[in-house]
């Protein structure tokens, strides 16, 4: 008898938490942007050893600090609370602090990375050698001698 082993996403759970809360709500924009938060995760190495439940509600904490949405955050946490729900909600404040410390790193109107910017090009750096991340662009070093770092203080 063969096995298969199917953990559910982050995602997953985020949907099946926020039907839980409210039923008659359709959290479909809140889903779609707690995504980013959820993709920053599977960049970020400190990441790694959150449980995707703790991925799905960190980022959702994340993001409803981010808008203000204090009351439904804290409705949230008393709601798992009350009813005994399995979440670690010590991993997930981890995880919501980490996304909220990085946040810059999933805003699209952040700064691009350039050569002026030491912490950001760390960031590359650290980023470039992390196996889930992937640097295929269009756009590449135009000689094998010119250094990654020269390259991104170049408009393309």
């Amino acid at each position: 008898m063969g096995w298969r082993l199917q953990v559910p996403t982050p995602c997953e759970i985020l949907q099946s938490l926020l039907f839980f809360s409210n039923v008659e709500e359709d959290f479909e924009e809140l889903i779609s942007d707690c995504t980013d938060n959820m993709i920053l995760c599977a960049i970020l190495y400190e990441a790694c050893r959150f449980s995707p439940s703790s991925i799905a509600l960190g980022s959702l904490l994340a993001l409803l600090e981010k808008r203000q949405y204090d009351d439904f955050a804290l409705d949230l946490r008393n709601l798992i609370l009350q009813r005994g729900l399995p979440f670690n909600l010590a991993e997930a404040e981890e995880c919501r602090a980490l996304l909220i410390a990085n946040s810059d790193l999933s805003d699209p109107e952040a700064e691009p990375l350039n050569k002026g910017d030491e912490d950001s090009l760390l960031v590359y750096e650290e980023l470039q050698h992390h196996p889930a991340v992937s640097f295929s662009t269009a756009a590449s070093p135009n000689d094998e001698n010119q250094s990654e770092a020269e390259f991104l203080s170049h408009d393309h």
